[in-house]
């Protein structure tokens, strides 16, 4: 008998506990797994993002820097395309 057999022995068959299906809510939101890591990878994502405005903004204010500003532009594309790629990801998930 695995965990997920032994659990629903235990918990009666009012609760699911298959992989993929959520409990249920009695019509409250609850935040899965899934959700809280988009969520933990968007706020990493637009700290990066903000790092590298703040980059270019320093780059252009100082000489001595211009010729590495490519770096925190690197650094605000990448962050940017990959905000978008997991948002509309997001969206997708949350659609089905």
């Amino acid at each position: 008998m695995n965990i997920f057999e032994y659990l629903k022995h235990c918990r009666g068959p009012h609760l699911s506990i298959e992989r993929g299906k959520p409990l249920p809510t009695r019509g409250r939101t609850v935040l899965t797994h899934a959700a809280a890591a988009y969520a933990l990878v968007l706020a990493l994502l637009a700290a990066i993002f903000v790092f590298g405005l703040i980059g270019i903004s320093v780059a252009h204010g100082d000489e001595d820097y211009q010729g590495y500003i490519w770096i925190p532009r690197l650094l605000a594309i990448a962050s940017g395309l990959l905000i978008v790629t997991t948002v509309v990801r997001a969206v997708r998930r949350w659609r089905r």
